[in-house]
């Protein structure tokens, strides 16, 4: 087997190409800049750092002085440096700010957000820090510690995390609720005791569609039907159309063509016509 052996133009110089296993020249690690590069690739940018001719990773910066930025916050910084906040003695965690500093610009947008919370030395003062507690007892006391499903507020007591509504139960009337704790105020993350009562789930999903939070036709995320498509469906159910044939016209099943006939399914769609006789699924029969 014949071996390839010859010479290759990169830019100005020629280099003896010869395969790697016959060569004896140990291996040179090539930095990485526009020196090295061919002519036809000299357009490349390089680093906005001045004096740097590396080739452009991230951010305008090369390699070297982008793990520069990242890690201490400067491309000049060789070892962490102080907070980039005034007066504060943190040291640099990430983007030029302190941990402290940083998390708060991670979850709120500003290094300076201070939330006066978890002040306190009894753990009914520690809740009650974390409230916006109003002179007017009617309006809502909102919780302003973490949220957890459902956007309600949780919090934790005795190593076991509980919601902030049920906990606020217990600090004012010293006993865990034994029923669920309801809203009146249908605000979630509200503690105030005058917006809270006790309750079975019943009661619960009750309040629910009374106030009309329960989501219900085309509103509800697994619904087919549109409000018109009901009315249409009404339509050629008065004018004897065979259930079979609406079903397959609308993609749905049978049972569903017939709970809209009989009023079980829909119900709540009405239709008024320009004389305004009001026309429902009780109307078909």
């Amino acid at each position: 087997m014949q071996l390839f052996s010859g010479k290759i133009e990169v830019g100005k110089a020629s280099v003896i190409s010869t395969p790697l296993f016959l060569s004896n020249q140990p291996i040179r690690e090539v930095k990485m800049t526009t020196n090295n590069l061919p002519l036809n690739q000299k357009s490349i940018k390089i680093c906005s750092v001045e004096g740097c001719d590396r080739v452009k990773q991230g951010r305008g910066l090369c390699l070297m002085h982008w793990k520069r930025w990242r890690n201490h916050g400067s491309t000049d910084s060789l070892y962490k440096t102080d907070c980039s906040i005034l007066d504060c003695e943190g040291t640099h965690c990430a983007k030029s700010f302190c941990k402290k500093h940083y998390e708060h610009f991670r979850l709120h947008g500003n290094p300076l957000t201070v939330l006066n919370v978890g002040k306190g030395v009894t753990a009914k003062e520690k809740f009650w820090s974390k409230v916006v507690i109003t002179a007017d007892t009617e309006r809502c006391w909102e919780w302003q510690g973490a949220k957890g499903r459902g956007s309600y507020g949780i919090s934790s007591y005795r190593n076991k995390t509980i919601t902030a509504h049920r906990l606020a139960w217990f600090f004012v009337y010293e006993e865990m609720p034994k029923l669920q704790v309801l809203h009146s105020c249908d605000n979630r993350i509200c503690v105030n005791p005058n917006h809270l009562r006790e309750g079975t789930n019943q009661d619960n999903v009750d309040d629910k569609v009374n106030r009309n939070r329960q989501p219900m036709g085309e509103h509800h995320k697994n619904a087919k039907l549109t409000n018109n498509d009901v009315l249409q469906i009404r339509q050629l159910l008065s004018n004897r159309v065979l259930q079979v044939d609406i079903a397959k016209m609308f993609k749905v099943s049978t049972h569903t063509i017939s709970a809209i006939k009989k009023g079980l399914r829909w119900s709540h769609v009405i239709a008024v016509d320009l004389v305004g006789n009001i026309y429902s699924s009780d109307r078909v029969r």
